[in-house]
């Protein structure tokens, strides 16, 4: 809905309160591991248990 661009000035104060509403609590980044046993096999994707580590 923020994406859409009408002119209506209840329309922006709605986009803009929508706006100021909006928090980001946090963020994880993620990294994954794939491996493959000859050039020409398929990738496949390697767990990493941590808890079990």
């Amino acid at each position: 809905m923020r994406r859409i661009d009408i002119q209506d000035r209840r329309w922006q104060q709605a986009m803009t309160a929508i706006t100021d509403s909006i928090r980001i609590a946090g963020s994880k980044t993620y990294v994954r591991f794939y491996r493959r046993t000859d050039p020409q096999a398929r990738w496949e994707p390697v767990t990493i248990d941590l808890a079990a580590a």
